[in-house]
């Protein structure tokens, strides 16, 4: 529902202009039905999309007033803060109209990152292992599409008494290993924002790139549940995060952690879903190449794979079982066919 409403708000948006209510046409009643009815389409953006004058103005005041130093040194950073625009892009208490000042931000809202940032608000700790562990079966539905490839899930190995966990997923390709380890996390405000230091902006990319190493070194040493994973060909480690880090590859950041002892890239959720279309040989291909694409010691560069695409059948699922989606696809082939549109 979320989805639809923010699909069918930010189209409407673009179409009709920025303020809400919109006078819906006679012809978006069937679609607006699809969403549970007009009431149920206005509640979803009141709580969901929307917020007031008064509490806008004073959040923005808020989150300035958190940073450090003088009034001064504050306010040359307030344009580059955080905007509440993100989590509630219409505003309310304009001649009784909300208004979306930034169109755009209803579809950023309306994507994971505005459900993961409204749960975290919400539930806190609680939501993000909830989402952790949802990210990484969400990962491991996407390796599976590899065909031909072997996908093995998370091994326990180690002393009875000191039981360690290895990378969260193993993709065993005909000449390379692939260690894939997930984590739901994206870039912190500052780092968006460009304040703090590098290590400071990347402090939870340590944790995998140890998580990698110990797993590397369990299959060279072939501990006995480490067995089913092949020990005669070269690993590469992929860090998957939700959100982007597009300096994490970089090889001057990388300097200042753990040094990955196989070839090592942090790549977004979007590129793994992008790549596992490819061809298995041609995965193959480029990753049992990758000591020779290292950008620095252990850095592999995250972009310019060279593959050929194919169509995702976990996301084309997922696409046409949205309602809105459904609602139109219904009444395309209606239209097209001898039925009458849905009503």
């Amino acid at each position: 529902m979320w989805s639809s409403v923010g699909f069918a708000l930010h189209s409407a948006a673009i179409h009709q202009g920025s303020r809400y209510p919109f006078a819906w046409e006679p012809g978006i009643a069937a679609a607006l039905t699809a969403l549970g009815g007009p009431d149920a389409f206005d509640t979803v953006v009141r709580r969901g999309f929307s917020t007031n004058l008064d509490d806008f103005h004073r959040t923005r005041r808020e989150i300035t007033a958190n940073y450090p130093g003088s009034s001064a040194q504050q306010f040359t950073r307030e344009p580059f803060s955080y905007n509440p625009i993100h989590t509630t892009p219409l505003i309310g208490g304009i001649d009784d109209l909300f208004l979306s000042p930034c169109v755009p931000a209803i579809e950023v809202r309306s994507t994971v990152y505005g459900i993961a940032y409204s749960g975290i608000e919400r539930w806190r700790e609680a939501f993000t292992h909830d989402v952790g562990q949802l990210f990484e079966q969400y990962v491991g539905r996407h390796l599976r599409l590899v065909e031909g490839a072997e996908v093995v899930h998370e091994i326990e190995y180690g002393p009875r008494k000191s039981r360690m966990k290895s990378v969260d997923w193993f993709l065993v390709l005909p000449h390379v290993v692939l260690l894939i380890e997930c984590k739901a996390m994206m870039p912190r405000r500052d780092m968006q924002e460009g304040i703090g230091s590098l290590a400071e902006m990347h402090d939870r990319l340590e944790k995998p790139l140890k998580q990698i190493n110990r797993s590397a070194a369990a299959v060279v040493g072939q501990s006995e549940e480490m067995h089913v994973i092949p020990a005669d060909r070269p690993m590469v480690g992929l860090v998957v995060t939700l959100g982007n880090f597009d300096l994490a590859n970089a090889p001057d950041v990388r300097e200042l952690y753990t040094t990955a002892n196989v070839p090592t890239a942090f790549i977004g959720i979007d590129l793994l879903e992008q790549i596992v279309t490819a061809p298995a040989d041609e995965l193959d291909a480029l990753f049992a190449d990758a000591p020779n694409q290292l950008t620095g010691p252990g850095v592999l560069a995250g972009d310019g794979w060279e593959l050929t695409l194919s169509e995702n059948a976990v996301l084309e699922e997922a696409w046409s079982s949205i309602p809105l989606i459904k609602f139109i696809d219904g009444y395309r082939e209606a239209a097209e066919g001898s039925a009458a549109p849905p009503a």
